[in-house]
């Protein structure tokens, strides 16, 4: 292990504990809402911005902070990396006292060692007499003879050598933000350390940590390091990759960076991203909330997105949720209003609870058993409660909020929202005599029910995106159509029902109309509905002759128009296990019906054999007599079932040991 990768010594700064400290409630937006209330984390100022992120990052306390100036931010924006190793926040002061927002954070994060980034020129010793006083013990300085020096004296705080490293400028005017490096931070605070460079040269104490931990990866931030410096570097660490990530402005660098998935870098994506303004210090600790997350950071310019946070918004990558940092004189809220626009944001939509098991402490969502995990998080509304809590509000009809990945990497965040019928405003219909239903699809469980006689009073009604009269409306419902519901709007879209027969009685044929959707019985077609059969119009009576398992049927209603249409389908061949049934021994016998079991799952199968079939015994062609002799339970047959509609004789094969 290189020398310079050390860790401090005086105290253990890895001893974060866990405190009872408030929990923030939860937040009622949901998705990508970054304009939404509680989706921004600001204060009246730079230090009580960090105090608040610093509480919103670690809701349940820490026993270590990082504390740096809040005007001469360079060096807080290279300790990313050891708030990163130690778990920590980053909080900022002044130079000769520490804000009052501060102090009240680290008491309610139950902070007990700091650990201060930058000489006495950053934070002083009134400062730091203050923070003794309040019962706060200095667990270290970082502090170098320069900016590049603190930079290598931090990076080598980690125990062993770390495979990327960041090269940034550091060459900015004091009080200025090195934007590049800002938007490096939650890739520093997961392990990446930052280093910092002139544009023209490489300093010494930088060319030396790079001797000394010879990185995998080094990836130089923006487009301002000359090649000289990166022909430097290069002869420093002749095995590395090196890569430029740097866009023609901060913004896009800060987007370029969130999508950088060359080796070493950077981010798994969670859906989850922080917007900060690029000229301010308000992303510092967002650096820190956003590497727990595992989510980048994109810069706004100024009163601009800017280039590079339009274009990544506009991607079409799938975000779940946007938080804005810094108070509207920072990032204005027409910005978080566009950013939401832009990515076609909005709140997640509910999922509907389909069962409750108190007892077995399960619940299912649509139909699926949710995984409710200890260190999720869990809400009734605005309220945090026990995963218990939850089970005990919810019921079926309920609808739960699923958003993965939250509040941070590997967790869930479920909230319970209080439900009233006029809470569901869309669903698929069921239909019933007089009557009409939102159901979940999957489960069919009832999510709101009208009357057919009893729709509001000066209700409107729209039928696939033309408003129409409620007779009109009416005489178009059907199953599995979709229907929104907003006041005493009414807006139906037809759907065809196409269901796969598996079954068929004398009355109705059953199926389900998709994938993971649960099977229902379906009516035979009326002479008042209009029948067809492979494309041709016909009886329903001709319907009924040609309808059997394995064929496709397609209804709906449109125009008060009830339209059925028959596929025939051709069911492949298939093995199963005899249970009964035998082959008919003569012409005009009625066809017969076989009984099996699928030869891996032991489901039941069920099928038609008619007068006709090619028939074989272990192979060789056989008289149905012979067939019939030859079988016995448990026999192995292989299976091409008749469909008399489509001519299909079928065959039959058993295979006798």
């Amino acid at each position: 292990m290189p020398s310079r990768l050390r860790a401090l010594t005086a105290v253990s700064i890895l001893s974060a504990i866990a405190l009872a400290v408030p929990v923030p409630t939860a937040g009622a937006s949901t998705g990508f809402q970054p304009d939404a209330p509680d989706r921004r984390i600001g204060g009246v100022d730079r230090f009580d911005t960090a105090a608040r992120t610093a509480l919103d990052a670690f809701p349940t306390g820490t026993g270590t902070a990082l504390l740096a100036n809040g005007w001469r931010n360079i060096d807080a924006l290279s300790g990313t990396y050891l708030a990163g190793l130690e778990k920590a926040p980053i909080l900022l002061t002044e130079r000769d006292a520490v804000p009052a927002t501060t102090l009240d954070a680290l008491r309610r994060l139950g902070v007990r060692d700091v650990v201060v980034l930058g000489d006495e020129n950053s934070v002083g010793d009134a400062a730091l007499d203050q923070l003794e006083a309040a019962g706060i013990e200095i667990a270290g300085i970082v502090a170098g003879e320069d900016r590049y020096d603190t930079a290598a004296q931090v990076y080598g705080f980690g125990e062993t050598a770390p495979e990327t490293v960041f090269l940034a400028r550091g060459d900015v005017p004091a009080g200025a933000v090195a934007a590049d490096a800002l938007a490096a931070g939650p890739a520093a605070f997961n392990g990446k350390p930052i280093l910092l460079t002139a544009a023209d040269r490489l300093p010494d104490v930088v060319a030396h940590a790079l001797d000394e931990g010879q990185p995998r990866y080094v990836v130089f931030l923006g487009r301002g390091i000359s090649q000289d410096v990166k022909d430097e570097v290069a002869d420093i660490v002749p095995g590395a990759q090196l890569q430029t990530v740097g866009g023609r402005d901060r913004t896009e660098t800060a987007a370029l960076l969130a999508r950088a998935y060359a080796p070493g870098v950077l981010y798994e994506w969670r859906g989850q991203v922080a917007i900060a303004n690029g000229y301010t210090v308000d992303a510092l600790g967002a650096g820190v909330w956003a590497g727990l997350r595992r989510a980048p950071i994109l810069l706004t310019d100024g009163g601009a997105l800017g280039a590079g946070t339009t274009e990544y918004l506009t991607s079409g990558i799938g975000m779940t949720r946007g938080t804005m940092f810094g108070d509207v004189r920072s990032v204005p809220q027409a910005l978080a209003v566009q950013a939401r626009e832009l990515a076609r944001g909005g709140p997640v939509a509910p999922r509907a609870v389909t069962a409750v098991d108190r007892a077995a402490g399960t619940l299912h969502v649509e139909g699926a058993v949710a995984d409710l995990r200890a260190g999720d998080a869990y809400a009734v509304d605005d309220t945090v409660v026990t995963r218990a809590q939850l089970l005990a509000a919810a019921h079926v009809g309920s609808r739960l909020v699923v958003e993965g990945y939250l509040p941070r990497e590997g967790t869930t965040t479920w909230t319970l929202l209080t439900t009233r019928p006029e809470d569901w405003t869309e669903g698929t219909v069921q239909r019933t005599a007089g009557a009409f239903a939102l159901v979940e699809p999957r489960t069919d469980v009832v999510l709101r029910s009208f009357a057919d006689a009893a729709l509001p009073a000066g209700a409107t009604f729209a039928v696939d995106g033309v408003d129409v009269p409620v007779a009109r409306f009416l005489a178009d419902l059907n199953d599995h159509d979709t229907l929104r519901v907003e006041g005493t709007r009414f807006a139906l879209t037809n759907r065809d029902t196409d269901v796969t027969v598996t079954s068929v009685s004398s009355s109705s044929y059953r199926g389900a109309a998709g994938l993971d959707l649960p099977e229902h019985d379906h009516p035979l077609p009326t002479a008042a509905d209009v029948v067809e059969v492979d494309g041709a119009r016909a009886t329903p009576e001709q319907f009924r002759a040609q309808l059997t398992p394995r064929d496709r049927v397609l209804s709906g209603t449109a125009g008060g128009v009830h339209r059925v249409q028959l596929w025939n389908g051709v069911r492949p061949d298939f093995y199963a296990h005899y249970d009964s049934g035998t082959l008919p021994t003569a012409a005009g016998a009625p066809p017969a019906v076989f009984h099996g079991r699928h030869p891996d799952t032991g489901a039941a199968l069920d099928w038609t054999m008619g007068w006709g079939c090619a028939v074989t015994v272990n192979g060789v062609a056989a008289t149905p007599e012979a067939f019939n002799a030859a079988l016995a339970a448990g026999a192995l047959l292989r299976v091409r079932a008749t469909d008399a509609p489509l001519g299909t004789a079928g065959a039959i094969d058993v295979w006798r040991p």
